[in-house]
């Protein structure tokens, strides 16, 4: 019996994620297609947040489960043969803000699986320990530790990897803009996509692994279906844009760092400092607090969350000013004295409780789409290994399902 056609919407995370599991399990894999705008072998910028100089490693979770899952995902990034080039074992340092308790309880966690490697951090001493952070505002924090464990990856070449490890097994790969999802209105189901120079794919199942994007791919077919609004993905997901800072370094001063071992660096709800490597001489910040949502409405007269169609580096100067407090308090030394080198906007889909959402859609006649998203700026070290097994299962037993009847 031949295998169902596979369209995967999106080459980000997910989709890559997906690509490549299937790739491994399909006896077929060039029944598998994936559909993305960028070519991956493109250098251009790209708006997804799977594609940029890193992303964090670590399984720093208080959840359990989500702990569990994390510490399934990290090993892969020190060994696997496709992985392991790409990571960057860094440790991490995590500051509480007085009153937060969270590097408490993720320590708890920690114990309770019988695997703490964590230590103590001084934060007064943080500057003498890295010079990069001397000067650091702490008088508001409170507790912090250091995990060794942690580290990050060159996120936009391990996903092209990923990628290009699924195309060699013989997926199949389709450089396009999407126009929209292709809708057989006698059928009143979904049965593949539109590009927009017109190309139409079609497959048995629909993968949406659309990230940011999902509402706008979405939201025309449940107004065709006259869905109510509790059943319409934009309860479930909201595309957000976060800013991140990025210092390019000399090589004396990449070098400084480096050989300093200075960590990745949590500051409080505040940021996130990710040190350079010798490769990329990246000193990158990102801004945890300013969050924004941009708003359009559709033809119905829907109001949806979209990424922006503003280049993702053309950030107004509104929101530099907010962000460049962040860079003084976190890292005067340096901010003193410099801007950023430049800056960028990272669009992802953000659920409300900040789990992924990965399931098949609820609504009948869309029993062969499945949604992959829900990446909440934070996904990307787990969804390579420990998120696979689900959607791997839970789209082959969607498979089976529909084979039977």
């Amino acid at each position: 019996m031949l295998e169902p056609t596979v369209l995967i919407v999106g080459a980000g995370t997910f989709g890559t994620s997906a690509a490549y599991h299937l790739a491994k399990t399909y006896n077929d894999p060039s029944r598998v297609t994936v559909v993305d705008r960028w070519d991956p072998s493109s250098r251009e910028p790209k708006t997804a947040a799977a594609i940029d100089v890193n992303r964090i490693i670590r399984t720093d979770y208080v959840n359990p489960l989500y702990c569990n899952l994390a510490n399934e995902a990290i090993h892969p990034w020190f060994w696997d043969v496709d992985l392991g080039h790409f990571f960057h074992k860094s440790g991490w340092v995590v500051l509480d803000e007085k009153g937060n308790d969270f590097s408490r309880n993720v320590r708890r966690t920690f114990q309770q699986r019988g695997s703490d490697y964590t230590k103590d951090v001084d934060v007064q001493s943080l500057g003498k320990r890295w010079e990069a952070l001397d000067g650091i505002q702490t008088k508001d924090l409170g507790d912090a530790y250091f995990n060794p464990e942690a580290g990050w990856c060159d996120a936009a070449s391990a996903t092209a990897r990923f990628m290009s490890v699924a195309e060699r097994k013989g997926v199949k790969r389709v450089t396009a803009e999407i126009k929209e999802l292709e809708f057989d209105r006698s059928q009143r189901r979904v049965v593949g996509l539109r590009t927009a120079d017109g190309q139409i794919l079609k497959a048995d199942k629909i993968v949406l692994a659309s990230g940011a994007w999902t509402s706008k791919l979405l939201t025309p077919i449940e107004d065709a279906l006259r869905l109510a609004e509790e059943q319409r993905i934009e309860r479930q997901i909201r595309a957000v844009g976060r800013l991140s800072a990025y210092y390019t370094l000399s090589p004396h001063e990449t070098s400084r760092m480096c050989e300093a071992d200075v960590p990745i660096l949590v500051y409080g709800d505040r940021g996130i400092l990710t040190p350079p490597s010798q490769e990329n001489r990246t000193l990158k910040i990102n801004d945890l607090r300013t969050e924004f949502v941009n708003t359009v409405n559709t033809a119905s007269g829907r109001a949806i969350s979209v990424p922006s169609t503003r280049n993702q580096h053309d950030v107004p100067e509104k929101l530099k000013l907010e962000m460049e407090d962040l860079l003084r308090a976190m890292i005067p030394a340096i901010a003193s004295t410099r801007k950023p080198d430049r800056w960028r906007v990272c669009w992802d889909a953000v659920t409300p409780t900040g789990d992924w959402l990965l399931c098949r859609h609820p609504y009948p006649q869309l029993e062969n789409v499945h949604i992959a998203v829900g990446g909440n700026f934070s996904s990307y070290k787990s969804v390579f290994r420990a998120s696979h097994s689900y959607k791997e299962r839970q789209t082959k037993s969607a498979l089976a399902t529909d084979s039977c009847q």
